[in-house]
């Protein structure tokens, strides 16, 4: 988040999955004109359904704030997946046993990464991937 006004502001932000909150609220406090802050939020996508999602970050407006249109940021289309799904058909087989191996080790910038086959989120593909994936063979979803 980035002010861009003339104040010091305080305001909340908000992560929505659709129009559905993704996670809780934060609020940065005292930023300064030009300043900047960095935040982390944790989705826990237990209680949504499969399925693709437009991701976006809202900041509360702030009373007298004359533009708000950057008061949102839309991050994209994130897919919620079942656990081992990696190719998303509804059954952790061997395909998405085959996707985790040929991303193993990979992590963002490097052309073998492959989002889906972090299971964990981590940022790598690494052997907690793979067990992920091991747990949930055979498995379907509807």
């Amino acid at each position: 988040m980035e002010n861009h006004g003339d104040f010091t502001e305080t305001f909340n932000v908000t992560i929505y999955a659709d129009s559905t909150i993704a996670a809780p609220s934060q609020q940065v406090e005292n930023l300064s004109p030009g300043g900047q802050a960095e935040l982390l939020f944790l989705w826990n996508t237990e209680a949504f359904a499969i399925g693709n999602y437009t991701l976006k970050a809202v900041a509360d407006t702030i009373p007298g704030e004359g533009v708000t249109a950057d008061n949102t940021f839309v991050y994209g289309t994130i897919a919620v997946i079942f656990p081992g799904d990696v190719n998303q058909d509804g059954v952790v087989d061997m395909k998405d046993l085959a996707a985790v191996a040929a991303a193993y080790n990979g992590h963002p910038g490097l052309p073998k990464w492959n989002s889906y086959a972090d299971m964990n989120a981590d940022g790598r593909v690494e052997l907690r991937d793979l067990a992920i994936t091991v747990v949930n063979f055979m498995k379907t979803f509807p």
